[in-house]
């Protein structure tokens, strides 16, 4: 991802809104702060300042200011707005961490076609509850520590195919039904999707080799997981210095029933390292269910 050089003059451009629907006295502006990347070339980005709670309905953010592109949305540029639907420009290549922390009225994120965008960063969308309709761009690769926390009522949710990381936290808490992700993935951080109580269907793509402790823990309707021929440890218990989270497949064990494993049962039993201890019963959802060894969907 490009790196970006603010502009020391970075009060640049304040805009009031002054839409009917703000409350009189407390007034919510629209700034745009001219930065300079790495290559010279001039672009801005967008964020709202003042009584935040006031601005609500539907935004779409412009592409171009002043003329020149509008490259990014600042860190917690929108958090805590009442805004129900944001329309992202294919301009914006960088989101600012928590740029829409706390939306609880958002319920519909348009990413526009050619988006360049390639990260979700830290708490992008971390308790949107009402957050049900958002197709991520193609070009995302990263997607961050809880940037999808909290959302309740996000049920699906299309993976893009060249998916590297997935941070800690991302989905905990989250409404999804299933997650299927691609192959070439990387890194399923710590707790990605723990406690997703809807969870029933967890597909994890060739590539990855470690499978880190609480990422499907307490999801309590997982009934059916699939697994790569490219796996070589499943954690347990493990503290990460701040935080300690239980067993991979932690408190599964009573409703996980199938394990499809795209490797070997030779593999699987003597190569696999699926570790064991802790809260929650280890991994023992994981040694109990049914397996489908070979497994080619």
């Amino acid at each position: 991802m490009k790196k970006f050089v603010l502009v020391a003059l970075c009060a640049a451009v304040v805009t009031a809104v002054c839409a009917a629907p703000l409350l009189s006295g407390c007034s919510v502006s629209r700034d745009f702060t001219l930065g300079v990347d790495e290559n010279g070339e001039e672009y801005y980005t967008i964020g709202y300042t003042g009584y935040i709670s006031n601005l609500d309905g539907e935004i779409v953010i412009p592409a171009e200011y002043n003329g020149k592109p509008v490259r990014a949305i600042a860190q917690e540029g929108f958090a805590g707005s009442r805004i129900e639907k944001v329309t992202i420009p294919a301009t914006v290549d960088t989101l600012g961490n928590a740029a829409f922390l706390h939306c609880g009225s958002l319920k519909e994120v348009v990413f526009e076609e050619g988006s360049v965008l390639t990260q979700i960063p830290r708490g992008a969308f971390a308790n949107c509850a009402k957050l049900t309709d958002i197709t991520l761009p193609d070009g995302i690769t990263d997607i961050g520590y809880g940037a999808f926390t909290g959302c309740e009522n996000l049920t699906v949710l299309a993976f893009p195919a060249g998916l590297k990381t997935i941070g800690d936290e991302a989905f905990y808490l989250s409404g999804l039904e299933e997650a299927r992700l691609p192959d070439g993935i990387t890194d399923i951080g710590y707790g990605a999707f723990y406690n997703c109580p809807a969870l029933k269907y967890a597909e994890v793509g060739e590539g990855l080799t470690v499978l880190h402790a609480g990422a499907f823990g307490y999801c309590f309707s997982l009934e059916t997981v699939t697994l790569p021929s490219t796996l070589k440890e499943v954690e347990a218990e493990v503290n990460t210095g701040y935080k300690t989270y239980s067993a991979a497949f932690s408190y599964d064990k009573d409703t996980l029933k199938t394990v499809n494993f795209r490797g070997s049962q030779e593999y699987w039993q003597h190569d696999l390292v699926i570790r064991s201890g802790g809260d929650g019963n280890g991994n023992d959802a994981l040694k109990n269910a049914k397996k489908v060894y070979g497994y080619n969907p």
